[in-house]
């Protein structure tokens, strides 16, 4: 059992005045300072998280852009494949303009043609459609922002059997931020 001698307010052990805990609260100024160093940490921390929202959302609307100019070439390469160059000429075409047929059954020397195919854009909603006219289906690709077709007098006048394609896509990220993509390529228009 442990005796002591009860001091003044002391409890029952006796310690020296060094190693007894000093009763003090913290003052408005220490409370101050470290509202102030933790409003700090938190802002670091929002700007961090704000900088990985904002490139996560760059590289989706990245992405979305680049399949919509896969997507649009890919409809426009496998139709401009399997019709003639000369047909293309026939129907005035345009840098926004394409009309044509492409072939159902290639018997020679009477290939058998389909219904007519026609590509048009339209600069002011940014947009290619591409309507069958033999089945009535119309297809309509966004954010397309300029004439994807190459198309200029001489290759009109001229023998070329390659038309140069263009697909460039714009899509708004935030504010003025702008997520772009551009897809070139010379398609061989091969059923000549």
């Amino acid at each position: 059992m442990l005796v002591g001698k009860r001091g003044e307010d002391r409890g029952i052990f006796f310690l020296p005045p060094g190693l007894l805990p000093k009763r003090k609260g913290v003052t408005l100024v220490e409370l101050l300072i470290v509202v102030l160093i933790l409003c700090g940490v938190f802002y670091v921390l929002f700007l961090v998280l704000n900088v990985g929202y904002l490139s996560n959302l760059i590289a989706s609307k990245k992405i979305e852009v680049q399949e919509e100019a896969r997507r649009t070439m890919d409809w426009i390469v496998k139709d401009l494949r399997q019709t003639e160059a000369d047909e293309i000429k026939s129907n005035s075409p345009q840098a926004s303009y394409l009309k044509f047929r492409i072939y159902s059954d290639y018997v020679v020397p009477n290939p058998i043609w389909s219904n007519y195919i026609e590509y048009s854009y339209d600069g002011t909603s940014d947009t290619l459609t591409r309507k069958d006219y033999g089945t009535n289906f119309t297809m309509i690709f966004h954010n397309i922002t300029d004439a994807p077709f190459g198309i200029d007098q001489d290759w009109i006048d001229g023998d070329e059997d390659k038309l140069p394609v263009i697909i460039s896509t714009q899509k708004p990220v935030r504010g003025s931020l702008l997520a772009n993509f551009s897809l070139a390529t010379e398609v061989k228009i091969r059923n000549e």
